[in-house]
């Protein structure tokens, strides 16, 4: 069973993989693409920390 289990790890760390090359190469290629993607992250940044 530990097998089997190590085996399934090692496959979603694939695919994880995978889809983090797929999505920076968009990134990389399209500068559309991570203006999208970061806008969002950037304008949360330096508006400070959340406040209630």
């Amino acid at each position: 069973m530990n097998k089997k289990f190590q085996n399934v790890a090692v496959f979603i760390e694939f695919l994880a993989g995978s889809w983090l090359a797929i999505f920076f190469h968009l990134v990389l290629k399209y500068a559309q693409a991570a203006y999208i993607i970061f806008a969002p992250i950037r304008r949360t940044v330096q508006s400070g920390p959340w406040t209630p």
